[in-house]
């Protein structure tokens, strides 16, 4: 499972996320994706990465992001 930093705005505010990708072919090949929200904890790499690792495991693209404010 690789894993890559990524940015993208929301309503203008830059948001900070992490992109995981499976192992296995490349980008030629088209996979689902999930996007990962976190809930109380507030910060996306409490909870989140096992999480995302499960689904990748699975053939999943999974994003995970830390919420504006």
């Amino acid at each position: 499972m690789a894993s890559q930093a990524v940015n993208f705005y929301s309503e203008g505010t830059r948001l900070s996320g992490d992109l995981f990708l499976p192992d296995g072919p490349g980008s030629s090949e088209k996979r689902s994706g999930i996007v990962l929200c976190h809930g109380y904890t507030g910060v996306r790499n409490l909870y989140l990465p096992d999480t995302a690792k499960a689904l990748t495991d699975a053939g999943y693209v999974v994003l995970t992001f830390d919420y504006k404010g």
